[in-house]
């Protein structure tokens, strides 16, 4: 494979209009033969451009759709097992995260769009308290610092807190709270002693950059969400950090050095970018998003996985479900969120996919593809 093929775009795009040849040969007033055959030629990717354009009405219907399929799953297992615990729940091939599925139940319930049939449903409203109070009697009865293994699942949780708040009860409410609090809080202390370090990479920070902007997403979701301005606030600092200053002028978050991208492990990266600029409309954000948008539309395979010969950390990796949303702000970053959520299929999410998918919903950006 010729490395212009391996990073030309997986997809139809402007660049087939803007190339020199369509440009120059067809607006020229005195066409050779081989001039005119490359006229039909551009004309038939225009009308193929156009067509696609107009067909990419499928989001954020598709990822509703996803979502039904996915939590009917999830409440058809646990209504088999009604006495199934969180780790029996969670060694179904694929249900490791059985925890982030709380959030596409309470998306169904509280996200309204006419695409979603489910909106105020009281079965996703049922599965969705259900889910969330088998995390805090697990998170109760264990015995370690943190219930979770990853900062994830404590997101996912904290996201469907906030939507369902109105509807938990004083009780359920302070409860759920606490257990999502004792997750964080490890975290805030290990993010204070990180924020000034001179890179955020693994040799300075000793964890991960992924994780490390994954805290720092969490942390100002639950500042936010639970009145706490300095967590909010050394969440923010992070991320700022992350958009204006950490990122490749390529587009990418190089994980051990800047040297190189790790094309995975930027999708973790980039949705905690995109999250922060939800709550903060950091215009430094938007910038980053554009170049990493740019980044992911170059390097992804036409079968949706991301191009491995550049990747600097687990070389391959699934069609991603990561962050969706932070594409949604472009014309071109719509249609390639399109492309990457036809590759999903409702029969077989993974319980992670099911999460971030509802989190594509739930701050996806509608507007005209190209």
């Amino acid at each position: 494979m010729s490395l212009k093929l391996m990073i030309e775009k997986s997809f139809f795009s402007s660049a087939f209009l803007d190339a020199p040849a369509c440009q120059r040969r067809v607006n020229t007033r005195h066409l050779g033969r081989a001039q005119l055959m490359l006229a039909p030629v551009c004309w038939i990717l225009l009308q193929l451009t156009l067509a696609m354009a107009a067909w990419s009405k499928q989001l954020p219907a598709r990822y509703f759709r996803l979502l039904e399929a996915g939590i009917a799953q999830v409440g058809k297992q646990m209504d088999t097992q009604p006495a199934a615990n969180l780790e029996t729940l969670a060694a179904r091939p694929g249900w490791k995260r059985f925890p982030q599925s709380i959030l596409a139940a309470a998306v169904l319930y509280a996200k309204q769009h006419p695409a979603n049939a489910h909106y105020r449903d009281p079965k996703m409203l049922s599965l969705a308290i259900r889910i969330g109070d088998l995390l805090a009697t697990e998170c109760e009865k264990n015995h370690s610092e943190t219930c979770f293994e990853e900062e994830w699942d404590a997101h996912m949780w904290l996201e469907a807190y906030r939507l369902l708040v109105p509807e938990l009860g004083e009780e359920r409410r302070r409860r759920w709270r606490r257990s999502i609090e004792a997750e964080v809080a490890p975290l805030v202390s290990d993010a204070m002693k990180r924020q000034d370090f001179p890179w955020y990479n693994t040799p300075y920070i000793g964890t991960s950059p992924n994780h490390f902007a994954s805290w720092a997403a969490l942390m100002l979701l639950s500042g936010r969400v639970f009145g706490n301005k300095d967590w909010e606030n050394l969440g923010a600092r992070i991320l700022h950090r992350f958009a204006a200053e950490e990122q490749a002028p390529d587009g990418y978050w190089g994980e051990h050095s800047r040297s190189g991208p790790t094309t995975g492990y930027n999708h973790i990266t980039f949705t905690q970018v995109a999250f922060y600029w939800e709550y903060s409309k950091d215009p430094a954000a938007l910038e980053a998003l554009r170049r990493a948008t740019d980044f992911h539309e170059h390097f992804t395979y036409p079968d949706g996985t991301p191009v491995e010969t550049i990747n600097d950390r687990n070389r391959y990796w699934r069609v991603d479900s990561w962050g969706h949303f932070g594409f949604s702000h472009f014309p071109d970053g719509r249609r390639y969120a399109e492309f990457l959520t036809g590759f999903f299929h409702g029969d077989d999410l993974t319980m992670d996919d099911l999460g971030r998918l509802a989190q594509d919903a739930l701050y996806y950006h509608e507007g005209p593809t190209e």
